[in-house]
């Protein structure tokens, strides 16, 4: 469920209403396509100049315009000077959201005088965290599990996703048609929206018979949605597959809840339109849209005489959202906050780890 909410409606910390801690998921800015078609006339990369897949100086000042957004909405949370306790960011093993992560740091903590290492320099380095896609478990969320791959596939193969492809057999054909590729499946549909959407963005002009689809048609629109709606389908998939990662913002605002104060203030995580939306997925908010350049999921732990509550935010090109999961308010008490989860959330790599090669029962 969305709810739209100006910009200037934030809640703010006072002495009765303390933000404690946030999380921010945010996917990396504008890019060049990074999968082309057969009859593609911007398949050359001569076509771009940054190369296929790279951030674009628009998304960089994308990217560095949410740094500055979340310094403006975290200055009662984050000091302005940069110190590793209170933040730590994470990223996918790819160049436009480590990329992409370095400009939000940038945007988030423009260094002091006192931290400038160069005076012609308005910046400092910050840390981010990476790992190999095929090791990530956590953010990429591409290791292999078993259990997660059996149960994905079985799903692919229900006749419930037979059926939606038979339906989509005429797109197919269309896409299979103009493009020169084989369409059978809403991942090969997505694929194409994909490329065609950069394209437009990036005020390319688009084949005459791309306009039949894209950006309106709303088979092609539902077929993509699906796409990304496949990964977090269920409970079981969702709990193989975004359960690391809200297993860490659970125990996060657990030790803030706890007053241990050891963990970090807040937690930047660099992604893709795939990460946020597995993540809204999970959450049962996703609203059949691929979520755009540079957009964010804010969740923030917040204090009001003694109790503790969540709100989850979306915000995007458009404005500000705010997200309510099932049988919970906007100001979700933290206890039905983890109740929600629970069913969610890995303790840790592990376990995890266990689960997936726990294949018995299938």
């Amino acid at each position: 469920m969305f709810l739209l909410i100006g910009f200037c409606s934030f809640i703010t910390a006072t002495s009765s209403n303390k933000l404690l801690s946030a999380v921010v998921i945010h996917r990396h800015g504008d890019r060049n396509p990074f999968t082309t078609y057969k009859t593609d006339p911007y398949k050359d990369e001569s076509n771009w100049p940054e190369g296929f897949g790279q951030l674009t100086k628009i998304g960089i000042q994308r990217q560095y315009d949410l740094g500055v957004w979340l310094r403006n909405r975290y200055d009662t949370l984050l000091p302005s000077r940069y110190h590793p306790k209170n933040v730590k960011a994470t990223s996918t093993d790819v160049d436009r959201t480590l990329m992409s992560a370095e400009v939000t740091l940038a945007g988030l903590f423009p260094p002091s005088e006192a931290d400038k290492f160069n005076e012609n320099i308005n910046w400092q380095p910050i840390p981010i965290h990476t790992t190999p896609p095929k090791d990530d478990a956590l953010l990429a969320m591409k290791k292999f599990c078993k259990k997660y791959q059996q149960l994905f596939d079985d799903l692919l193969n229900s006749d419930h996703v037979k059926e939606i492809n038979e339906m989509n057999k005429e797109l197919y054909d269309f896409l299979s048609e103009k493009t020169g590729e084989n369409i059978t499946h809403v991942y090969d549909v997505e694929e194409i929206y994909n490329t065609l959407n950069t394209h437009y963005l990036a005020n390319r002009t688009l084949p005459q018979w791309a306009w039949e689809v894209y950006p309106d048609n709303l088979m092609m629109k539902a077929a993509v949605s699906l796409r990304f709606k496949l990964p977090c389908y269920n409970r079981e998939l969702a709990h193989l597959k975004t359960g690391l990662l809200f297993g860490e913002i659970v125990k996060l605002f657990q030790d803030f809840v706890d007053e241990l104060w050891k963990s970090p203030k807040l937690l930047l995580f660099s992604g893709h339109d795939s990460t946020l939306a597995d993540v809204l997925t999970t959450m049962g908010t996703f609203n059949d849209e691929v979520p755009s350049y540079s957009s964010a999921i804010l969740l923030e732990l917040y204090q009001n005489d003694g109790d503790h509550y969540v709100n989850i935010l979306f915000k995007n090109s458009t404005g500000v959202y705010n997200l309510t999961l099932e049988g919970c308010d906007f100001n979700c008490d933290f206890a039905n906050f983890t109740r929600f989860f629970e069913p969610i959330v890995q303790p840790n790599q592990t376990q995890w780890e266990k689960e997936c090669e726990n294949v018995s029962f299938i």
